[in-house]
């Protein structure tokens, strides 16, 4: 709930008009961008590597603005500097290339990448890592939180990168 709080909150301040977001699901947060207070979102590109899940993402959220595309994150079908800010929500720790996707987002992205990771060691077998995004990123360009919530499984790092 802390991470969704926060990316809300900061999208809201930076108030992009297109966004992409990487690792769709079924739409959850999604969904959280066809409220009113997100009007500014003029384009979205939800990328998955699921094609039930963009399914059900397109069928959840039938609204024209939202453009669900499958891909990888280390393979994103955009242009360069396509999208304002990108999102990458609990996804990073599933990715087997770490640097070919942050390479990825960096080439999409004209201003922040927003991400979300846990760090914690669980029985997902779809995480291929616990991450310290502030050991993969550029120190001088990032600015990272590290939260704790009382509960080890839901502790992590909330991080915005200023690609421009």
């Amino acid at each position: 709930v802390f991470r969704i709080k926060w990316m809300s909150d900061t999208l809201k301040s930076i108030k992009p008009k297109s966004i992409l977001e990487v690792g769709v699901w079924c739409g959850d947060y999604t969904y959280r961008l066809t409220e009113p207070e997100f009007s500014f979102v003029e384009e979205y590109h939800g990328v998955d590597f699921s094609q039930e899940s963009l399914n059900w993402a397109r069928k959840r959220i039938p609204d024209p603005r939202f453009n669900f595309i499958k891909g990888t994150a280390e393979d994103i079908p955009l242009p360069d500097k396509s999208v304002d800010v990108s999102l990458a929500a609990e996804v990073l720790e599933h990715v087997v290339d770490l640097d070919k996707a942050l390479k990825e987002l960096e080439r999409v992205t004209k201003d922040f990448v927003l991400i979300t990771v846990p760090n914690f060691t669980d029985n997902n077998m779809g995480h291929v890592r616990i991450m310290n995004p502030e050991k993969y990123l550029p120190k001088d360009k990032i600015e990272c939180l590290y939260y704790e919530t009382g509960d080890p499984s839901n502790n992590g790092w909330l991080c915005s990168w200023d690609v421009r």
